[in-house]
């Protein structure tokens, strides 16, 4: 059996790493990844994939946190809100809540963010323990 690669899209031209996909709503996907240019900035982009695999073009970008966004982790919170867990400036472990729209349109700023370890952020990995998603 042979795999085909159905289709590709380049979401940044220039640095990509440690990208992390979630679904949105319907064919509306957000990726949050960081660029390795230092300080290494966070950011989230918003993509459309059909039902078929076609690759839309990029719909919204927002730099989530130009001091770092490393190893981010995204998760959706309730309705247009998901939140980022991320190693950010000095490697500390940060959370950013941000606002995505069913279209895939990201709000110009984040809600809020919270330094949840002030030593080493490393690779955080944010998952839902209770309450509604």
């Amino acid at each position: 059996m042979a795999l085909t690669v159905i289709d590709t899209l380049e979401f940044d031209p220039a640095h990509g790493n440690h990208p992390e996909i979630i679904h949105i709503s319907g064919d509306v996907y957000a990726i949050a990844y960081c660029k390795t240019n230092a300080p290494r900035p966070g950011y989230l982009k918003t993509v459309s994939i059909d039902s078929g695999g076609v690759i839309g073009t990029v719909i919204d970008t927002l730099e989530f946190d130009a001091g770092g966004g490393v190893n981010p982790s995204i998760i959706h919170i309730s309705g247009d809100i998901y939140a980022i867990a991320y190693s950010g400036p000095d490697s500390d472990g940060w959370l950013a809540t941000v606002e995505i729209s069913s279209a895939g349109a990201i709000a110009d700023t984040i809600i809020d963010s919270h330094e949840f370890d002030t030593s080493l952020g490393g690779s955080p990995h944010i998952i839902h323990i209770s309450g509604p998603s």
